[in-house]
């Protein structure tokens, strides 16, 4: 790979040769970029107790400072923590405040973070902490970083380096980001997002933009951008604060007449207003009473009396909800209720200025006078250019949100339909100017079955997607009003899914894995974990349930399907007493029976007894064990050349295809598989597969002896299950998984019977239930083997096709059917007609009372066929 210094490093001023690197060694790596980086003061520490929190912190967080600028003279101060659920795979996000000049603990404590402040227990000058349900460190790496210098506890070396702007902040977060990588190379392969609220929507765009095209210019290190997320950003600043004349007026702050009259007079213009059109500043006049008092962050909330708010409809101040600080340092006993949102933010200045805390978090002494909630000297006002420190040079960055609908990249910007800081009119209109393609219409999106708000989604080119979302209830910083919604939000990475039926499924060995997977959010669900899922129920092919029984039955199955004589089995099952499994090594007649058992079967393909049994080395079939001969469990060592394997009438060589193709260099760059994270791609891992009798392999722990029992339990919920059986499979034999389920002692809905695909028997079924909440339907897939779906494609689709509409398998051809049954009686729609098969065709047949006897005849042959 080739490393170039860019032009904001100060490794630029001495470098003038590219770096020629030809491992792909992490360390070797870092040691390289640090070279190209030169002067890269990376400094960090872990802290794992906090002022105010109880014990040892249950998560792991890491302070630090970056060296940016062209001589490393801003010193960038970050709080990283690491997701909780899973760091290696879980996103990697930094998240930015906005303001300008408001701290990254702003989000930490009041938004996504992992705490939140304990009101009612707080007191003295010692504010206590708890932890925060709805952080999005559960699910995420986070990265909050204070960023422009001057902010929170980030400062620069010389006076020089205190000054800023909007382009100057995205560089420097962009350079804060490549160096912080390069000290947390575990992290460079985690899917980044570019998140923030509020002001910070003038600067993410830019830094978005600037890491993708450092990415196509070889910058290294090459970064795994998948996106970014933006909260009521402010984006064009003029069009944003001129949408709240016609907001104010949506939410009844303004009369129909005065609206239209401001309207008409100020030419829909409220911001660059001619100072001679009279008519228009009297209109303002008027509509600036009506607001004045009104809280713009979040209008339905109440308006601090404190003495620096200055709400205006008209400009940007310090008294957005993000942007609001409140100077003095009161005791906490002197501060009102926390009713009032201003006020709770003195907790986080209270906490921060301790000494004790900034101690903790590794403040370098004597950087800092003060930490503050929010700079002031640098925060935007609307129609402000600039400051002493910052120069406000981005006019709006709708331009940056166009360039980036040609990268492969993914969006979601929400609004709190509550703020009238940046309303959602002004974005929603940015939104649109961008003319995407629309994908998935204005619709309402849910939590715990309440509306949380409503949802557009858009793409462009194949590569490119936008997820636009109100908040219902949120204001100007959505994920401190909503924090459950918000969160929900972010984990569902593809929110149109949310809403969608959820089935967990699977087949073979899995049968012992996926009923916990299903209990557990069924449980989940009730305990109010985000996000709820609409799990519906699952589905099961061949699946090992009791792994004692299901092998057991393989000595009834031998015998019902002739491959072993009946004078042999009464022998077996009487001398073993019906148990082939756990022997008493004593009973010698038992032994003997199942070593003739064993030569009948030992030359038969246990997953599918009617295949051939492949002559290959590692196949080693026994009908007492589970071993890797599992149709489903199966994999070729050798990467022999396609032209060398045999004809793929024998099942076992053509899984050798996946080997082959999954292995190729060009597919796995295609997958976007992370390189160097395999040595090589197998079919089965064998080191952590499953053999009967085995208890654990070095990597894995069978520990779940059978899942009957989370049935069971499933039963009790609103739940679906759908298990089938191949019944030419003698690996798991459709025997056992009969007697699990007549165990479970089910009411039965529908008896035994055929079930059809192109007018031929495709299997048997039967159907249960249990207090109405609960139905199991079970069915044979008739010539299919351990892998159904394989072996009988067309009739597992119409199976599941089936079973997911909620049709009982019995239908014959339902389409052909309804067809026939709608000609017959025009007048009854589709959906009566299926209602009609579900057992209620005496009340349809009484709509049909115009057909003569013969057609009516007819019509209910059509109904009950099959």
């Amino acid at each position: 790979m080739t490393l170039t210094a860019d032009s904001t490093s100060p490794a630029a001023d001495h470098q003038s040769e590219e770096l020629q690197v030809k491992t792909s060694s992490s360390a070797i790596l870092r040691f390289v970029l640090l070279l190209v980086f030169s002067e890269v003061i990376v400094s960090q520490s872990i802290v794992k107790t906090l002022p105010g929190f109880p014990g040892d912190l249950p998560f792991k967080l890491e302070t630090g400072y970056v060296a940016v600028g062209e001589r490393d003279e801003v010193q960038l101060f970050y709080y990283f923590v690491e997701s909780e659920r899973n760091p290696t795979d879980d996103p990697l996000m930094l998240w930015l405040a906005g303001g300008p000049g408001c701290s990254a603990l702003r989000a930490f404590f009041y938004e996504i973070g992992p705490f939140t402040f304990n009101y009612e227990n707080s007191g003295g000058n010692q504010p206590t902490m708890e932890l925060n349900p709805y952080s999005w460190t559960k699910i995420a790496n986070i990265i909050f970083i204070d960023q422009p210098v001057g902010t929170g506890f980030s400062y620069a070396n010389t006076s020089e380096a205190y000054l800023s702007s909007d382009t100057i902040s995205a560089t420097q977060t962009y350079e804060f980001l490549r160096k912080w990588l390069v000290d947390h190379p575990k992290f460079l392969n985690n899917p980044l997002y570019i998140c923030g609220i509020s002001y910070i929507g003038m600067v993410v765009p830019i830094i978005v933009e600037e890491i993708y095209n450092g990415n196509e210019a070889g910058n290294e290190p090459q970064m795994n951008i998948k996106g970014y997320m933006l909260g009521n950003p402010l984006t064009d600043k003029n069009r944003d604060v001129n949408s709240r004349i016609q907001y104010a007026h949506r939410v009844t702050l303004l009369s129909d007449e005065l609206y239209k009259s401001t309207k008409a007079n100020c030419h829909g213009e409220y911001v660059d207003v001619d100072p001679n059109n009279g008519l228009c500043t009297s209109d303002l006049q008027d509509v600036e009473k009506c607001i004045e008092k009104i809280n713009l962050p979040q209008i339905l909330e109440p308006l601090c009396d404190t003495s620096h708010v200055n709400l205006s409809l008209l400009r940007w101040d310090r008294s957005s909800l993000e942007e609001n600080s409140m100077d003095p340092l009161w005791s906490l006993p002197l501060l009102p209720e926390p009713g009032c949102r201003d006020f709770i933010y003195n907790y986080a200045t209270m906490w921060a200025n301790d000494r004790a805390v900034q101690k903790a978090l590794h403040i370098r002494e004597g950087t800092i006078t003060e930490w503050l909630h929010c700079n002031h000297s640098i925060e935007y006002s609307f129609g402000r250019s600039a400051t002493n420190a910052y120069t406000f040079n981005v006019p709006n960055t709708v331009g940056y949100h166009r360039n980036l609908t040609n990268k492969n990249c993914r969006a979601l910007i929400f609004s709190g339909d509550l703020d009238m800081r940046v309303p959602h009119l002004a974005t929603e209109k940015w939104i649109k100017s961008l003319n995407l393609t629309v994908e998935s219409g204005w619709k309402p999106w849910f939590v715990n079955n309440q509306v949380a708000g409503y949802t557009v989604s858009y793409t462009h080119n194949d590569d490119y997607s936008l997820t636009y979302a109100t908040v219902k209830g949120a204001g100007h910083t959505s994920p401190e009003h909503k924090p459950s919604e918000c969160l929900a939000m972010w984990l569902v990475d593809h929110p149109k899914f949310l809403n969608n039926p959820l089935y967990i499924c699977g087949i073979s060995y899995i049968g012992m894995v996926v009923p916990i997977i299903v209990e557990e959010i069924y449980n989940g669900n009730e305990a109010g974990n985000e996000p709820q899922m609409n799990i519906k129920g699952y589905m099961l092919g061949n699946p090992l349930t009791d792994k004692n029984r299901d092998v057991n039955s393989r000595i009834q199955y031998a015998h019902r399907v002739t491959l072993l004589s009946d004078e042999l089995y009464k022998s077996t099952k009487a001398n073993c007493h019906g148990e082939y499994v756990d022997v008493d090594p004593n009973n010698g007649l038992c032994t003997s029976d199942l070593q003739d058992v064993e030569k009948c079967i030992e030359k038969i393909n246990l997953p599918q007894i009617l295949e051939p049994l492949c002559d290959t080395s590692h196949v080693n079939l026994s009908l007492l064990r589970w071993d890797r001969s599992s149709l489903e469990e199966n994999s070729m060592d050798p990467l022999w050349s396609l032209p060398l394997l045999p004809e793929p009438g024998c099942r076992d060589f053509i899984y050798n295809y996946a080997t082959m193709w999954a292995n190729d260099r060009a597919v796995q760059k295609a997958l976007h598989i992370r390189e160097g994270t395999i040595t090589e791609w197998l079919h089965c891992n064998h080191s952590i597969e499953y053999s009967f009798g085995r208890s654990a392999t070095n990597a894995y722990t069978f520990n779940v002896p059978n899942t009957v029992g989370y049935h069971r339990n499933l039963t009790n919920k609103n739940c679906r299950a759908l298990i089938f059986s191949g019944d030419l499979d003698m690996r798991v034999p459709h025997l056992a998984t009969e007697k699990w389920i007549k165990s479970l002692n089910l009411t039965v809905e529908s008896g035994w019977q055929p079930w059809f695909v192109n007018n031929q028997v495709a299997g048997y079924t039967v159907s249960y239930t249990h207090n109405d909440d609960y139905s199991l339907t079970y069915a044979t897939v008739k010539g299919a083997g351990h892998t159904s779906p394989e072996h009988k494609p067309s009739e597992c689709l119409a199976m599941v096709d089936r079973w997911f509409a909620h049709y009982p398998l019995w239908f014959l051809s339902v389409r052909r059917r309804l067809i026939r049954a709608t000609v017959l009686c025009r007048h009854i729609t589709h959906q009566e007609v299926f209602v009609a098969l579900e057992g209620l065709q005496h009340s349809l047949l009484n709509r049909c009372g115009m057909l003569n006897k013969e057609s009516k005849k007819m019509f209910q042959l059509e109904l009950y066929r099959g």
